[in-house]
């Protein structure tokens, strides 16, 4: 084979692989400083960006808010160093819906080893990503009220732990309903169900935002209320309550 063949052998392989890599991945071709210079059909249609949009633009155009600046400043030490970077990043499309791509980042050297641009590959993960998070939303809410349950209750005290400062406030109140296995003897565990998720709505109705409702299982309930300045704070919100409660079903 002579050497002219053997270089279009060469050069067909490579436009295989390119138009296979394009066919299946999400391809972003930025310089040194992460300015995109190219994008292939897949960014375009994931990112709802047109070609023209993007390239001339950093990644900040469809930056998603998620990842937090020790992540972004981690990647790069990396890159700069001409190291692989590998990990999920979650973006913002131009039409304001999110998504999640498994990303590689490939540096490219220049002769004194110093990178020049940088190849991202990404895999669209979306749906998968969506799936773990609706798992995860789950495992911390009461299936029946959707309400928190009893692990978003630990949970929301461990965080308080981490975050209060010494002069914070909570009140803690413990709620049951009153005769409740009689609603179930007599009308059914369904009838029971709709009472326990009315009570539920309305017990969230008679909080502030900063306030927490959880269902600990049963007819039994916590209500957290946070940075409270005083007793009658408390007493004002629990008046509410039994107003509440005691309207009719």
């Amino acid at each position: 084979m002579s050497l002219k063949n053997e270089l279009n052998h060469a050069l067909k392989k490579l436009k295989d692989i390119e138009s296979a890599i394009n066919e299946s991945s999400i391809v972003v071709i930025t310089d040194k400083k992460g300015i995109i210079q190219f994008s292939n059909d897949k960014f375009c249609e994931i990112s709802k960006y047109s070609r023209e949009e993007l390239v001339g633009k950093d990644h900040r155009i469809i930056n998603s808010g998620h990842h937090s600046k020790e992540f972004i400043q981690s990647l790069w030490e990396t890159i700069s160093k001409g190291e692989v970077w590998k990990g999920e990043f979650k973006n913002k499309a131009k039409d304001g819906t999110y998504y999640w791509v498994d990303t590689t980042i490939v540096p490219f050297l220049d002769e004194e080893g110093v990178p020049y641009q940088y190849v991202s590959i990404r895999h669209d993960i979306t749906e998968r990503k969506q799936i773990e998070e609706h798992m995860q939303s789950m495992a911390y809410l009461d299936p029946l009220t959707l309400l928190p349950n009893r692990n978003k209750l630990n949970k929301w005290l461990s965080d308080f732990q981490i975050k209060s400062k010494m002069n914070d406030q909570v009140a803690i109140l413990f709620l049951d309903l009153d005769r409740f296995k009689s609603i179930n003897d007599q009308y059914g565990h369904t009838i029971g169900d709709l009472v326990l998720k009315e009570a539920g709505q309305r017990l969230q109705d008679c909080l502030r935002e900063t306030d927490f409702l959880t269902r600990q299982g049963g007819d039994e309930f916590v209500i957290i209320l946070d940075k409270t300045k005083n007793k009658q704070e408390v007493v004002s919100v629990i008046q509410k309550i039994e107003s509440q409660l005691s309207l009719p079903f």
